[in-house]
This record gives C-alpha cells, structure tokens and sequence, in this order.
C-alpha cells in the first residue's frame, strides 16, 4: 500500500525487514486478538444459554415444589375431614336410632 511506501522510503535493508517483521507480528497478534475476542463471545454466549436454561429448571422446581405444597395441603385437608366422617359414623351408629334401625332391619329366622 501507499501507506506503506511512503513510511519505507528512506530505510535500508536491515531497517526495512524489522519493520516489515513488526507489521506482520502486529498482524498475526490482530488476529490472535480477534480469535480471543470470537472465542470470548462464543463463551458468553454458552454462557447465557446456560444461565438461561438453569433460570427455566428453577422455574419448573419452584412450580414443582408449589404443587407439591398444594397436594401436601389437600392431602392433610382430605385425612382431617375423613377422620372427622369416621367419628360421625361411629356417633351414628352409637345412637339411639342406629340400633333400632338395625334391629327392626335383621332378616327374621325361620325356625
């Protein structure tokens, strides 16, 4: 380039190939630089996909573990109000009524 010609003119030999080396170290250490800057953005990128699917695992735990609660909830609601039928049964079948109903309602022997 012209550039180049231009900033050459006046060196001698040993003065032009240590600038020349020192263009093309500069060169290579660009593009060193930019293959760590892609790799770097690749990495970030995994990165925030990562952080993205360990978001939406933690939403799917938290509502697992709200459903959990809720089943654990009605489950206790479901055994309190089964225990609580089971002592109206027995009250019923404690009762005055209870027992005359069963035995106006026992089948009569033949004999």
């Amino acid at each position: 380039p012209l550039e180049q010609q231009l900033i050459t003119e006046g060196l001698d030999s040993l003065e032009y190939n240590y600038f020349m080396l020192c263009i093309n170290d500069e060169f290579k250490l660009y593009e060193k630089l930019q293959r760590v800057y892609d790799e770097k953005s690749l990495i970030n990128q995994k990165l925030k996909q990562t952080y993205d699917e360990k978001s939406l695992i933690n939403k799917k735990l938290k509502i697992t573990y709200k459903e959990k609660h809720e089943r654990g909830v009605k489950i206790k609601e479901l055994k309190a109000e089964n225990i609580k039928l089971q002592d109206e049964i027995e009250d019923m079948k404690n009762s005055m009524v209870w027992k005359i109903g069963s035995i106006l309602t026992k089948p009569f022997k033949k004999g």
